[in-house]
């Protein structure tokens, strides 16, 4: 039995063993909220389809949390296996500063700057800029850091360039 394509559904849990951290399950084919804020910190996931949201005037995708989500899932074990054999204690304070520096201001405006700044261009211009990340990131540390190119950092920068002309044509 199909299920009927505007019925929508909402269920909420709570995990006592994780602090009362709320989940909640939906199905909503059109859910329009006025402005408002957390006072909680807020994960949500797509299943199926896309959420859209108006930002400032534009349509915008939420693609930017399904990448952070999949980059969680993907980087947690080795993370997890690494708190383990780390003893947290002997970091400086100084250590914890660039942590946290490295995961607001290099992680998350990076994400957000790209984000904002891709849903102004073309799918073609951001599919090469996309391409081309790994390239300018060599060049940057060849000419900022002094780090060494070698043959194979060459060969990768060659199927980079190789694959934006092939897709070009």
């Amino acid at each position: 039995m199909a299920r009927s394509p505007s019925r929508e559904t909402a269920r909420v849990s709570t995990l006592p063993f994780w602090g009362g951290v709320e989940l909640l399950r939906a199905r909503f084919v059109t859910q329009r909220f006025s402005r408002h804020f957390h006072e909680g910190f807020a994960l949500g996931c797509i299943e199926d389809g896309a959420m859209r949201f108006s930002y400032r005037g534009e349509s915008v995708v939420a693609t930017s949390t399904i990448i952070s989500l999949f980059g969680l899932l993907w980087f947690l074990p080795m993370g997890i296996f690494e708190a383990a054999h780390t003893d947290l204690a002997a970091i400086s304070p100084t250590g914890w500063l660039v942590v946290f520096y490295y995961g607001a201001f290099v992680t998350v405006l990076a994400y957000l700057f790209w984000f904002a700044g891709i849903t102004r261009v073309r799918p073609s211009t951001a599919g090469v800029f996309t391409a081309i990340m790994p390239v300018a990131a060599l060049a940057l540390s060849a000419l900022l850091l002094g780090e060494p190119i070698g043959w194979q950092q060459l060969t990768g920068c060659g199927c980079v360039l190789g694959g934006i002309v092939l897709i070009s044509r």
